[in-house]
């Protein structure tokens, strides 16, 4: 290597020395404008450039007015900048799994050795039964001990929630099917002492579901409770005494529910309460209405205390709520309630709001099957008298602020309680004009209390009142005079209360779908009252009412419409 090619690779060197150290002290300082806490860390020295052998003349400095600016730095993207956490694959998608504990190997091992257990007394039970060695009482005797047993393991301290909770149940379900068993199959005690064993097994099932605080042995007791009449049934029992006992064990699970608030075991109640009085309405009242006075009035008080205990109860324990949350908790099913999820919760939470419709629905058409001699006026004034309940109570619960919800459902439970009482008391043309006067009615409080519900509680009642025209635009034939019969005018009514409903409504899609019913009603009407010489002009003459509002009002739908 020449001389000059040495000196010109030494200037080189030199030159990438000063700049590199220059760059490494503009990144220390940036790093200590960034992280004003952390130290100064010293920028490393450079490392010296191994040069040749040959000894090199004194280097010739480079004269330079200021040192050249650092390069920009390049803008890192986002993604760059995230920890590496973050840089993962995207969140999986939430899929069901189940609870905790049901994921530990005990849990089934548990389930399968009482699965194995049962299934070896069944089958030492059946070898036993054709051998002769047990005689009937000796197997009433062993199930009853199998029952204590279970019972008194479930006790234990020391054992797991969720085995406690089987122990109980299975103790409590081995009593259930060792009465069953002890009256029906095997015929060795009476009726009434078999009746007196179930409801003790019952208020037992209830204590322990107290003392636990478990739900699910409160639901076991409300079903074997329900059921214990079913399965002690007998050729000779009495309509008043099922009534009777339904309303005793509806009395204990409302109880519990009302202290508890466990929802399980209110819809337990009212589906199991509900259907055995199906039953007795289907099967136990005589054919004949002069006959089974007494069975009627009785199958009529317990439609009366379930329509208290399902309706009345869960919003008198809401209305406490409202006033004391922490004394009057509202779990949801009272068991598994972490593993609900966020849509089964707000379907659950309903449950007072939807009671609060289906009960009297559910009562006043069992009363009605009951007597069915009873007028429908009759039966009009009581519904109607059962609307002024409803809003009286909406009225009251109007100033809760946390049940505000609860006071609407109840107006609007009301207004569908008045137009079935209007369906009883009136008919024909009165009803057709009370029925679309209370659509406009609701139309018009929606839009003074902005409130959808009613509104399509409105919309409803108005399609069956313009089904209802319909037919009889259709089917019914024009009376004299034209245009000025009861007939006519109840048919025009609705049309002027479509009108009403487009003129006061703030929805453009609604106001052009009454404008279009109203006028083709009124269309259909010219067409059955009136002769062929006057109807095409009377019907010009509706077209032209139309365009000249629409002009006068600069009303779009009613533009388009015409």
């Amino acid at each position: 290597m020449s001389e000059s090619e040495g000196n010109t690779l030494q200037e080189r060197v030199e030159r990438l020395e000063a700049e590199v150290s220059m760059l490494l002290k503009v990144v220390s300082k940036l790093n200590r404008d960034r992280q004003p806490d952390i130290g100064e860390v010293p920028p490393p020295e450079a490392t010296p450039v191994e040069q040749s052998q040959k000894p090199t003349p004194e280097p010739v400095p480079v004269s330079r007015a200021s040192p050249p600016p650092p390069p920009p730095v390049p803008s890192t993207p986002a993604f760059h900048q995230a920890p590496p956490d973050q840089l993962s694959s995207p969140p999986e998608t939430q899929t069901f799994q189940f609870p905790e504990h049901m994921r530990k190997i005990e849990y089934w091992i548990a389930r399968a050795g009482i699965g194995l257990v049962l299934f070896g007394v069944v089958f030492l039970f059946k070898y036993s039964i054709e051998q002769g060695w047990l005689t009937p009482w000796v197997r009433v005797g062993f199930g009853l001990t199998l029952g204590v047993a279970l019972i008194v393991l479930g006790h234990r301290g020391s054992i797991r929630p969720f085995l406690r909770k089987l122990l109980l149940g299975g103790g409590i379900a081995t009593f259930y099917i060792t009465g069953f068993s002890a009256f029906q199959l095997l015929q060795l005690v009476s009726h009434g002492a078999a009746m007196i064993f179930m409801v003790a097994v019952t208020a037992l099932t209830f204590a322990l579901s107290l003392r636990q605080n478990e739900a699910s042995l409160s639901l076991l007791g409300a079903i074997g409770g329900l059921g214990t009449p079913f399965m002690l049934y007998t050729d000779t029992g009495s309509l008043p005494g099922l009534i009777a006992y339904t309303c005793l064990v509806l009395t204990g699970t409302s109880s519990i529910y009302f202290f508890k608030g466990w929802r399980s075991l209110l819809w337990v109640s009212a589906i199991g309460g509900w259907w055995v009085f199906l039953i007795g309405l289907t099967k136990g009242l005589s054919l004949n209405q002069m006959e089974g006075l007494n069975e009627r009035w009785w199958l009529q008080g317990g439609l009366v205390f379930g329509w208290l205990v399902f309706w009345a109860l869960p919003v008198m324990r809401e209305v406490l709520w409202a006033a004391n949350p922490d004394r009057w908790q509202r779990p949801l099913l009272g068991f598994i309630d972490k593993q609900i999820s966020d849509v089964a919760k707000g379907a659950l939470s309903n449950h007072v709001h939807l009671l609060t419709i289906i009960a009297p629905l559910i009562t006043l058409g069992m009363s009605m099957s009951t007597w069915p001699q009873v007028q429908s006026e009759i039966w009009g004034w009581i519904v109607l008298a059962a609307t002024a309940v409803f809003w009286a109570i909406a009225w009251m619960l109007r100033r809760q602020d946390k049940i505000r919800s609860l006071a609407y459902t109840h107006a609007l439970m009301g207004v569908l309680l008045l137009t079935i009482s209007l369906s009883l008391l009136l008919d024909g043309n009165t009803l057709l004009f009370a029925l679309s006067s209370e659509a406009a009615l609701l139309h018009l409080l929606s839009r003074r209390l902005n409130a959808r519900g009613v509104s399509i509680s409105g919309n409803v009642l108005f399609v069956i009142v313009g089904l209802w025209l319909v037919m009889r635009l259709t089917e019914m034939e024009a009376t004299q005079p034209a245009m000025f019969n009861a007939q006519a005018l109840a048919d025009l009514w609705v049309v002027a209360m479509a009108s009403v409903i487009a003129a006061t409504s703030r929805s453009f899609d609604t106001r052009q779908i009454y404008l279009i019913a109203g006028i083709a009603a009124l269309a259909g009407l010219f067409i059955r009252e009136l002769d062929s010489e006057i109807l095409l002009l009377a019907l010009a003459a509706e077209a032209v009412a139309v365009h000249l509002l629409a002009r006068r009002y600069n009303d779009k739908a009613l533009v388009l419409t015409g």
